[in-house]
């Protein structure tokens, strides 16, 4: 669930991400293991001025109670973000991540949402995320955290502005395609790479590293691209849905887009 205009209320993420409001700890975790819920971190990150834009959370596969655990992604902007505070068509985010199983600590990172597309781009490793475990003053380490990951917002419009004034050509655009599939499919093609360019709005014309980019970013994520098996069976490629592989791939497609934009 994403929301633009406001910050998503209490209700509305509970609707989506149960594990957000979790009190209990899992009986996997050692004494050693603090348990801090992560609306904990809503509230205190809400009394600074922060608002949820975005709730995700993993599917869970032990049934209901294992919701109360499972990871799960929340995104954040200052208040006046969601009105104002925009990097051309996109606004800055905060990108925290955190379960309560033991499958991940609390990590945040720097993130973008595109309003043209509705696509959240998660910053990979060009920015450096940060990771917070669960022992300590956990929500002093997230806010501190938070406010780090907002002091990369410079350095991350200085990145926009370079990749919506560098221009690639149809060589650059197809070694692009080709670096991206990589990312999802490894050294499998089940279609040309070249599908990943192609424009589903109007908005995304243009060759600029920032219009490639969101291209395959879309196709990549989003799916629906008709290609082949390795056996010769039709197939369309799946949208990604989980929050883990949305948020690793997300980082490395970044990544890539950014050796693209250092070479052009």
């Amino acid at each position: 669930m994403r929301n633009h205009n406001a910050p998503l209320t209490h209700d509305q993420i509970l609707q989506v991400a149960p594990a957000v409001f979790g009190t209990d700890v899992h009986n996997s975790r050692s004494p050693r293991y603090q348990h801090i819920p992560t609306i904990e971190v809503v509230k205190a990150l809400d009394d600074y001025g922060y608002g949820v834009s975005r709730a995700q959370q993993i599917n869970s596969r032990g049934g209901d109670s294992s919701s109360h655990y499972a990871r799960h992604l929340l995104t954040f902007r200052p208040k006046l973000g969601f009105s104002d505070n925009r990097v051309g068509d996109t606004v800055p985010e905060v990108v925290l991540i955190n379960s309560h199983n033991g499958t991940c600590s609390y990590r945040l990172f720097a993130g973008m949402f595109r309003f043209v597309c509705a696509n959240g781009l998660i910053v990979g490793d060009t920015f450096d995320g940060l990771t917070i475990q669960h022992r300590g003053d956990i929500i002093g380490e997230v806010m501190k955290g938070s406010r780090k990951v907002w002091d990369t917002i410079p350095a991350l419009t200085t990145w926009y502005d370079k990749a919506m004034t560098t221009y690639l050509s149809p060589k650059e655009i197809g070694n692009f395609t080709e670096k991206a599939m990589t990312v999802r499919y490894g050294e499998d093609k089940p279609f040309n790479p070249n599908l990943l360019n192609h424009v589903r709005r109007d908005e995304d014309q243009g060759n600029s590293v920032w219009h490639v980019f969101n291209r395959i970013q879309e196709n990549l994520m989003q799916g629906g691209i008709d290609g082949i098996t390795a056996t010769g069976r039709r197939s369309v490629s799946r949208p990604i849905a989980r929050v883990t592989k949305d948020v690793v791939f997300n980082r490395k497609l970044w990544d890539v887009a950014t050796e693209i934009l250092e070479a052009a």
